[in-house]
């Protein structure tokens, strides 16, 4: 397996098999990737993706947690197929974000997890990423209804941030 960044040639395999945020397409996430607003990254074998994620160099995308941690870059988005998790996909692309974030002088990463995530949480506990005053806000989010339309929902997330040592 290989965690890397995506290339423009990723695009037609990612549009293919990977669900991306509603109204957006692979293209333009490249795009904002190569202004330096994000990064995205997969992890890949044999031509099949097992997982990606996304970090924001802007730092988060809640305004109270861009005001608590303007200088962390946030980690989001991330996924591992269903069938492939609890293998430590996950745990390696996070440490690739990590590095990722170190190699661009970051000292701090951060991510919100839903409250009713209690597996994405334990494991972010256990690579070292700590609570924070930011322990209940709403990650909002569109998504396409059945038939045409789209929804609008929330999760109640907590916050953490993660000291990265150089």
């Amino acid at each position: 397996m290989q965690i890397r960044q995506v290339e423009a040639a990723d695009i037609p395999l990612l549009e293919q098999r990977v669900k991306v945020a509603l109204g957006r397409t692979f293209t333009q996430e490249l795009l904002e990737q190569n202004q330096g607003i994000h990064s995205v990254f997969i992890a890949i074998e044999n031509n099949e993706i097992l997982g990606w994620s996304f970090i924001r160099w802007l730092g988060p995308r809640d305004p109270k947690a861009a005001e608590l941690f303007p200088e962390a870059p946030e980690i989001y988005r991330l996924e591992v197929r269903e069938e492939l998790r609890s293998k430590g996909i996950g745990r390696q692309i996070i440490s690739v974000l990590e590095n990722a974030a170190l190699a661009n002088a970051y000292s701090a990463v951060s991510l919100g997890v839903a409250h009713d995530n209690a597996r994405a949480y334990a494991l972010y506990k256990e690579l070292g990423y700590q609570d924070t005053p930011l322990d209940a806000y709403y990650d909002e989010y569109a998504y396409p209804l059945p038939g045409g339309g789209v929804g609008h929902a929330s999760d109640l997330c907590r916050y953490l941030v993660k000291r990265l040592a150089s």
